[in-house]
């Protein structure tokens, strides 16, 4: 084995390169495995042909992250367990957009919980008056909750595609209440 910071042959099991006091598995400047000197640029050693970075095609730069925090409440928590072992700005990002849409939608539902019970504690003269404001209550809570869900798909759509754009409506306001959440 070789130190991938100065080129010196090494023990395997060194903990630091002897000649350069460095961890021998960092850097980029060396092959790990015959030592010659390579660039950072380098995908593989054009010496012996080991690759030089890790080079998986499953890598999704947090995409999947970002996409499993939109579903459900067991999916956020799922994400959250992903993104601690490997944790990515997108899926950071879309993370404290679901933070936000939680505490948007539970504050909606207090709002319009609050409205519909201080319908129940107005008199009415009559039933016309009585239907009358249970449809408009009905009417106002379908519009929120439509319009909820429409920031919330488009958010969605947005991890699915790799974009960090603020959810319609409030996302400008999550990153700023949440900006040192799961960092």
């Amino acid at each position: 084995m070789f130190c991938k910071n100065c080129g010196n042959q090494i023990n395997p099991n060194a903990l630091a390169c002897l000649s350069c006091g460095c961890d021998p598995r960092r850097g980029n400047k060396h092959c790990n495995s015959c030592g010659v000197e390579t660039n950072a640029d380098q995908v593989i050693c054009i010496k012996c042909g080991v690759a030089l970075k890790n080079l998986s095609l499953s890598s999704d730069e947090g995409k999947t992250v970002a996409i499993i925090s939109y579903l459900t409440l067991i999916g956020f928590i799922i994400a959250i367990i992903q993104h601690g072992s490997n944790k990515t700005k997108l899926g950071a990002y879309h993370l404290r957009q679901v933070v936000g849409f939680m505490v948007t939608g539970v504050g909606l539902a207090i709002l319009l919980w609050l409205i519909a019970l201080s319908m129940f504690s107005m008199s009415y003269e009559s039933y016309e008056s009585m239907v009358t404001y249970d449809t408009f209550i009905s009417i106002i809570s379908f519009i929120v909750w439509i319009g909820f869900l429409v920031s919330v798909i488009v958010s969605f759509i947005n991890a699915v595609n790799g974009k960090e754009k603020p959810a319609p409506i409030f996302g400008k306001l999550y990153e700023r209440w949440f900006a040192n959440m799961f960092i």
